[in-house]
């Protein structure tokens, strides 16, 4: 026997209409008010697991392009909490480390360089944090045993209430960058030292 009755309620979606619900029965009795409530209030809570998945799939995409943004480039980028304690990293710095962007997760700077270099490191974050504001500045950086010179920018990261949560670091290697400068200005000094001389003794 087919059906002979049946309530259709719309699934929503933001508002928008993505698909009905419909329950059918072989009876034509009068509707019963607590059992179109009960579908009504089932249907909206479709909709909102609906919105509520695609809300998901949408970071999710969105968490994805920015993971591949970041990992495809050449620069260290690294993000800290309060403590200076890591919560993540991109691959260009993990491979220095020699560990996966996962493994940096509740480490810091003391589980990865010397001593020194770690309190040098979290002195900086602290005051970065403590002052506000992004800085950039020149330090050194073990790469494979070899000390090597990198630029580094480290701004502080603040919440929705504008309290600062951690810091936001980014460094690229200028070894090769700062011995052509030094170079250059070795060169511009014998070369005023050799216009000098020659004036004296032209005197």
């Amino acid at each position: 026997m087919g059906f002979k009755s049946g309530f259709a309620f719309p699934v929503k979606a933001s508002g928008t209409v993505n698909g009905v619900m419909i329950f059918a029965g072989r009876t034509m009795s009068p509707p019963d008010i607590d059992l179109l409530n009960a579908l009504s209030a089932i249907s909206s809570q479709i909709g909102n697991f609906i919105e509520q998945k695609r809300a998901e799939e949408l970071l999710r995409k969105s968490e994805a392009k920015y993971r591949t943004l970041v990992d495809n480039l050449p620069q260290k980028i690294f993000l800290k909490d309060r403590d200076s304690v890591y919560l993540s990293c991109n691959i260009s710095y993990a491979r220095d480390l020699k560990i996966t962007p996962d493994e940096i997760i509740g480490k810091s700077d003391y589980d990865f360089f010397m001593a020194e270099l770690a309190e040098k490191y979290i002195s900086d974050d602290k005051r970065v944090m403590a002052s506000g504001k992004t800085e950039e500045f020149d330090e050194s950086y073990i790469h494979d045993g070899k000390t090597i010179t990198v630029l580094t920018v480290k701004t502080p990261v603040s919440d929705d209430n504008g309290n600062i949560v951690g810091i936001l670091g980014i460094f690229w290697d200028v070894t090769e960058q700062k011995m052509l400068e030094n170079e250059l200005f070795r060169m511009q000094r014998l070369e005023s030292l050799g216009v000098l001389a020659g004036g004296i003794a032209h005197d």
